[in-house]
């Protein structure tokens, strides 16, 4: 069993004994799951965890709390690695959008998103737009 395998198990296995009632640990173990199974390629996988995430984090954030940002982003990661570049700058916006309105995010992970939409404008053949 290699190491993705391993941390698959661990995060299935706090998933189940995860109390429903809380909220930040069980969106963290659908969103590292989410994570993991956009490395093996299992997209569809990937984005239902990472969807399901989001929809846990919801019920204690607000709509636009910079806390979703991440799982946006890492949305936005699976459809461009499945080859949906136009869903994926969806998600690349919106994750932007959340931390350009939040004094706490590190400007790395902002530079960070910018590149990715310009890669994925690129993908497109939208190369004003990736320059831009």
């Amino acid at each position: 069993m290699n190491e993705i395998d391993k941390a698959k198990e661990i995060y299935e296995n706090l998933q189940k004994t995860t109390p429903i009632d809380s909220f930040n640990d069980l969106a963290l173990c659908y969103h590292q799951l989410g994570c993991i199974y956009r490395l093996k390629c299992n997209f569809d996988d990937a984005l239902s965890n990472l969807q399901k995430a989001v929809e846990i984090m919801q019920k204690s954030r607000s709509q636009d709390h910079p806390d979703l940002a991440t799982p946006y982003h890492n949305i936005a990661l699976v459809h461009r690695s499945a080859g949906r570049n136009s869903e994926a700058l969806l998600y690349y916006e919106k994750s932007l959008g959340l931390m350009q309105n939040s004094l706490e995010v590190p400007y790395q992970y902002l530079a960070g998103t910018h590149c990715n939409i310009a890669a994925t404008y690129q993908a497109l053949g939208q190369y004003s737009k990736a320059l831009s």
